[in-house]
């Protein structure tokens, strides 16, 4: 009997869950379609912001799994921008958007979505080639593949990025422009790391990613190598690169940039060198 009552408690909680996370579903829905009528009282269905609640009850359609709902108002969220000052750059971005809606949108985005989502990427990719966009716009692209493991994609974009990134700091001694690139380097070293301590230190899963992580760290560096010596952006790099090759058991490389963090800060304090991360009471890091 016990074990009775046992199964009908533990059924009886599954379809609770599932009613709660059906009723969510419906509530985000109702609550877009509200906004959307709030919107339109307020300022009219001409407004340029229009498309923007039309966007927000596609994604809320997409989340709850209706698909054919969701395909429809975005579609007519793009049709709004057809008037806009700015459409085409703007649609451009939506849809890049909307393939992160279509990716990340659902617990598992279906085949179609997902090849939906690759190509929406693909031609947002070709518009960033058009428009001679900054290398970071690319990046934001490449940053959706790795979510995605979309690891083939990845690895051709990653490829034309740093060649970008190269051009760009062999033409460049501007400070400023040697921080955006010295970033873009840094990001890509990123993507071949997971963040799984308190300091939120980047580990490579295997040898091959990290040498891929090295590879753009190393970038980096040199870059870091053309700025004076006590800059406080090169400082933050090569802190976190040294933490980064301590933590993955580079200590040849891990010594050699802490080597030139104590001559920077005239100190080799461990707090001073690497000063303690304020760990979050949420997550537990940094």
């Amino acid at each position: 009997m016990k074990k009775q009552l046992l199964l009908a408690s533990i059924l009886s909680s599954g379809l609770a869950l599932s009613t709660l996370a059906a009723q969510a579903e419906i509530d985000q829905v109702a609550n877009a379609k509200a906004r959307l009528k709030e919107f339109e009282s307020k300022h009219g269905t001409k407004n340029k912001d229009y498309y923007l609640m039309v966007a927000s009850l596609a994604q809320a359609y997409q989340y709850a799994g209706k698909r054919k709902e969701a395909k429809e108002y975005f579609k007519q969220s793009l049709a709004l921008l057809d008037q806009h000052e700015n459409g085409k750059r703007i649609a451009a971005y939506q849809k890049q958007s909307w393939a992160n809606t279509l990716l990340f949108g659902t617990q598992n985005a279906s085949k179609e979505d997902r090849e939906e989502a690759l190509a929406l990427l693909r031609n947002h990719e070709k518009y960033l080639d058009s428009q001679g966009a900054d290398t970071h716009d690319y990046l934001n692209i490449a940053a959706t593949y790795y979510r995605a493991k979309e690891w083939s994609e990845l690895k051709a974009l990653e490829s034309k990025i740093s060649t970008k990134l190269d051009e760009a700091a062999n033409s460049t001694e501007s400070k400023g422009k040697i921080y955006h690139i010295t970033n873009g380097f840094f990001i890509l070293g990123n993507m071949h790391v997971e963040k799984k301590n308190r300091q939120y230190i980047g580990i490579a899963s295997s040898p091959e990613e990290l040498e891929k992580a090295t590879f753009y760290f190393q970038k980096a560096i040199a870059l870091c190598e053309r700025l004076p010596e006590k800059d406080g952006n090169a400082i933050e790099i090569y802190r976190s690169i040294a933490q980064f090759y301590k933590a993955n058991g580079k200590t040849d490389l891990a010594a050699k940039y802490t080597k030139v963090l104590t001559k920077a800060l005239g100190s080799s304090d461990p707090v001073i060198l690497f000063p303690p991360v304020d760990i979050c009471p949420a997550c537990g890091r940094g």
